[in-house]
């Protein structure tokens, strides 16, 4: 029998050196010629036993290939009625993770599995809760809450107690949380043709995040804490980007809905945790523009911005978006600099962000010697974001350049060990996980002198 052949009837033939098949972890399974009988689990949850069937003795060839395709052919019939069983309702209402078949190598149970009883009159499982009347242009992705990994009781509806999580499209998803007769809402994720995870993100909100929010009583900024903190380490198996944006969703809502509890605004809030004081103005930048906007109408939207609405600092894209040393057209990053200076005036404020374009500090230095020469205030990601060392390196050999980093980091351990790397910190609420953890790196930033 060829691997050819078992491959087609979907086996695979790994033997060891006394002609026994392995199993993936290197253990001795079975001689492929002595299958003993298999017990099949039918569609009413009953076993029915197939035997392998009697070959001529002088053809053990013959009989391998019987054994094998029988062995195929059942455990293939096994998986797909185990997988046809309807699946038994937990007491919450939602489903038992453990209501499946016995392992298809033993007898099934003595017992039939008898049904889980219904819930207690005394503590009725939780309902979804209704559509809420949604603006014009929205709509919920699903509330998914009542359905999660966790199993959880209505909590009563007094207090801070989260009892709804919910998710909405608006140029983006949006988050709410209710607690009581109170509604926070935050940002879990925006369109982006570059990620295109929106869909992704809104339903993780629910089954990664949602168990360990739902039921908490969230009354202050420390309460925050724990859960964001728990949802994190809770979730250590899907670490990375798209769970911090989840996170976030879910976090800035929070945050929203115990200042409204509080009668305060989130500034307020924030300044309270920092030691500081919520102020009522703060300077912004505009954006101006994207790479594949000619450089004069880019540049005369700059400004007309600045004229008309007084915008007094623009940050601009140069080089290619991870583009390795090679400009998105030849020059563009050489002229748009120093003309950007002449058009707006030696009091503008001009930032520069290169979004990981270059590779080698023989190209991105004669480029932060030209941002010094034209006064602009610092240098974003010149690298991409996880060449922290080659940053360092750049900054240390371009002292009169500030380095600006973190816009795409969500570690924290990463956030403590790379100090060194930047001048500017820019931990970005939407990609490291929400308010909390933003700012966690506050302090870590003032003690590097960031």
């Amino acid at each position: 029998l060829t691997p050819q052949a078992l491959g087609r009837c979907g086996c695979s033939d790994h033997r060891g050196a006394d002609g026994r098949r392995l199993d993936g972890s290197g253990g001795v399974a079975m001689q492929l010629a002595d299958i003993d009988p298999v017990a099949v689990v039918s569609q009413q949850g009953r076993a029915v036993e197939a035997t392998k069937q009697p070959a001529a003795n002088g053809l053990p060839w013959l009989r391998m290939l019987i054994a094998t395709l029988g062995a195929c052919a059942l455990v293939g019939i096994g998986f797909g009625v185990g997988r046809s069983l309807p699946r038994a309702a937990d007491s919450n209402g939602g489903h038992d993770a453990t209501a499946r078949p016995w392992p298809l190598s033993q007898p099934p149970p003595s017992q039939p599995r008898l049904p889980s009883p219904p819930p207690s009159p005394a503590s009725p499982s939780p309902s979804p809760p209704p559509s809420p009347a949604l603006p014009s242009g929205w709509w919920s992705y699903g509330e998914e809450w009542w359905d999660s990994d966790v199993d959880w009781e209505a909590p009563p509806t007094d207090g801070m107690v989260v009892t709804e999580l919910n998710t909405y499209e608006k140029d983006g998803y949006v988050c709410s949380v209710k607690a009581g007769h109170l509604e926070g809402w935050g940002q879990a994720c925006y369109h982006s043709s570059r990620s295109q995870l929106s869909g992704v993100v809104a339903k993780r909100v629910h089954t990664w995040v949602g168990p360990h929010v739902l039921g908490k009583t969230v009354e202050t900024p420390a309460d925050i804490d724990a859960v964001t903190d728990t949802a994190w380490r809770q979730n250590y198996k899907h670490t990375g980007d798209v769970l911090a944006q989840v996170l976030a969703g879910v976090d800035t809502a929070l945050w929203d809905l115990v200042a409204r509890n509080l009668n305060v605004s989130v500034c307020t809030l924030v300044a309270e945790v920092m030691g500081g004081e919520c102020k009522s103005h703060m300077p912004v930048y505009g954006s101006n523009g994207n790479r594949e906007t000619d450089l004069g109408l880019l540049l005369a939207n700059a400004v007309h911005n600045h004229d008309k609405y007084g915008v007094q600092a623009f940050k601009f894209q140069i080089a290619q978006r991870m583009g390795g040393d090679v400009d998105i057209t030849p020059n563009r990053t050489e002229t748009l600099i120093p003309l950007a200076r002449q058009l707006l005036g030696p009091e503008v404020t001009l930032l520069a962000d290169a979004n990981g374009g270059y590779d080698t500090i023989e190209r991105a230095k004669p480029i932060a010697q030209l941002l010094i020469d034209n006064n602009f205030t610092f240098f974003e990601e010149p690298y991409p974001f996880w060449e922290y060392d080659k940053a360092a390196a750049l900054g240390a050999a371009m002292p009169g350049m500030p380095i600006a980093l973190g816009e795409q980091e969500y570690r924290m351990d990463v956030w403590q060990r790379n100090v060194h790397a930047m001048d500017v910190w820019q931990p970005d609420v939407h990609y490291i996980g929400g308010g909390s953890r933003s700012l966690a790196v506050a302090p870590v930033s003032m003690e590097g002198g960031g």
